[in-house]
């Protein structure tokens, strides 16, 4: 993020506003690679974690305050705290999901949005997983987009699409019937 080298400032500049332009003319064998070999290092060069928030959470990682867990299938309350079951168990104070979800995947919570959508004809499932909107009234936005790309939204890049989406709602809803 604060990087002396311009390119990588200006790679990650590009990758939000230009990303998604990009990925559609690109052929599907190089969007599956991109997604399968090379997701990780894209998105850390794309959305760096900014150096403050860097620095806090290596301080907390040093002390021993916080610490990464991989393979943690199940959490629940205990005595105040939360019991973690997983390849080990443990008490923790607090949880923080920090669990990277698959581009264009839908959320498990919005399954059944998703296949209402979909029956009733007002998006289908793009070639890339994610939704096309065929209504328009049905509005997507994020990477849940099947057209955009899997290099997760930035904030700037989400309120442009949000603005862009309520104007156009707007405008449909002052049309003459």
């Amino acid at each position: 993020m604060d990087s002396r080298y311009l390119g990588r400032r200006l790679f990650a500049v590009g990758a939000h506003l230009l990303g998604s332009l990009a990925w559609r003319r690109l052929p599907a064998s190089e969007r599956a690679w991109l997604r399968d070999e090379a997701l990780r290092t894209i998105n850390s060069l794309a959305s760096p974690m900014v150096p403050v928030n860097a620095e806090i959470l290596l301080r907390l990682f040093d002390s021993g305050r916080l610490r990464l867990v991989t393979g943690a299938m199940k959490f629940e309350p205990s005595d105040g705290k939360f019991r973690v079951h997983g390849p080990e168990e443990f008490a923790a104070d607090v949880v923080v999901n920090a669990v990277n979800p698959t581009a264009h995947a839908a959320p498990q919570q919005s399954e059944a949005l998703v296949a209402s959508l979909v029956e009733s004809k007002s998006a289908t499932v793009g070639e890339d997983g994610g939704l096309e909107a065929r209504d328009e009234r049905v509005g997507i936005l994020g990477a849940f987009d099947s057209g955009t790309s899997f290099v997760a939204p930035s904030v700037q890049t989400l309120a442009v699409a949000a603005e862009a989406m309520a104007a156009r709602l707007v405008s449909q809803q002052n049309r003459p019937v």
